[in-house]
């Protein structure tokens, strides 16, 4: 928690021919080096330290609720399915999908970060005024 941020949260989207994951921050101009730092920072250290076990199961809950609740009603149910259908071309039930997300590992979690976060396939784009470039460049490339 470093205070620097206006806030910090991840994304991402799925299709039948590729994927995005995204981080976003607000911050001001005088800190975006600091905050760039950070998050590659914590891009390698998802990418090379196991995840703690405890928070691992703290992610996987979440995300069994949030199917279980998704396909509650009809207009999330079709949602879900639908989402599947058009990302992968079938679909599976909510169970099999809270099956697979029981059954990731921390090196699962460390090989895909390596996969999703491959330097060689990232971009990097800061946007505002008054921005130090050359130190955010800096920063980047180290």
């Amino acid at each position: 928690d470093m205070g620097s941020g206006y806030y910090v949260r991840g994304s991402y989207g799925l299709h039948r021919t590729f994927g995005m994951f995204s981080v976003a921050t607000g911050t001001t101009a005088d800190r975006v080096p600091e905050i760039s730092k950070a998050i590659t920072e914590e891009v390698e250290r998802i990418k090379n330290e196991k995840v703690d076990d405890v928070e691992l199961e703290k992610v996987k809950e979440l995300l069994r609720s949030r199917i279980r609740m998704s396909t509650e009603t009809s207009d999330g149910a079709a949602d879900f399915f639908g989402d599947q259908e058009l990302v992968y071309g079938k679909t599976k039930s909510a169970d099999e999908i809270i099956s697979n997300v029981t059954s990731v590992s921390t090196d699962d979690v460390i090989r895909v970060a390596n996969r999703v976060f491959d330097k060689n396939k990232m971009t990097f784009a800061v946007i505002g005024k008054s921005i130090d470039k050359q130190s955010t460049i800096s920063v980047l490339e180290a």
